[in-house]
C-alpha cells in the first residue's frame, strides 16, 4: 500500500494514477480471496475431521446396542403389538424365547 501511495504522489498523469489504484486494488482483492480460500479450506478439513471422530465415537457407543442374537430378534418378533391386546400375545414360543 505504501508503494502504491508513493507511486500515485510522484505520478503526473491521472491515467497512471488510475492504473496504480486499479493495480493496488487487485492485488488486495487477490489477497483477500486467498485468505477466504485458505479459511474455507481449513475449515472443510476441521469439519471432516470433527465428523470422522463423532462418527468413530458414535460407532463405538451403538455396538452393544447392535449385539442381538437370532433368538433375541424372533422373541422381539412374537412379542410385537399388532392391534390386539397384549395378553393375547403373550404366547408360550414367546415366553420360551424370551427365556421365562
Amino acid at each position: 500500500m505504501r508503494e502504491a501511495i508513493q507511486q500515485m504522489t510522484e505520478c503526473r498523469d491521472p491515467a497512471e494514477m488510475l492504473h496504480i489504484q486499479q493495480d493496488w486494488l487487485s492485488g488486495a482483492l487477490r489477497r483477500a480471496s486467498d485468505d477466504v480460500t485458505m479459511l474455507n479450506e481449513r475449515m472443510t478439513s476441521m469439519t471432516q475431521k470433527a465428523t470422522t471422530d463423532f462418527e468413530k465415537a458414535a460407532r463405538k457407543v451403538a455396538e452393544p446396542l447392535y449385539a442381538v442374537s437370532a433368538d433375541s430378534d424372533e422373541a422381539a418378533q412374537a412379542f410385537r403389538f399388532d392391534g390386539a391386546r397384549y395378553s393375547d400375545m403373550m404366547s408360550p414360543r414367546a415366553w420360551s424365547l424370551a427365556g421365562w
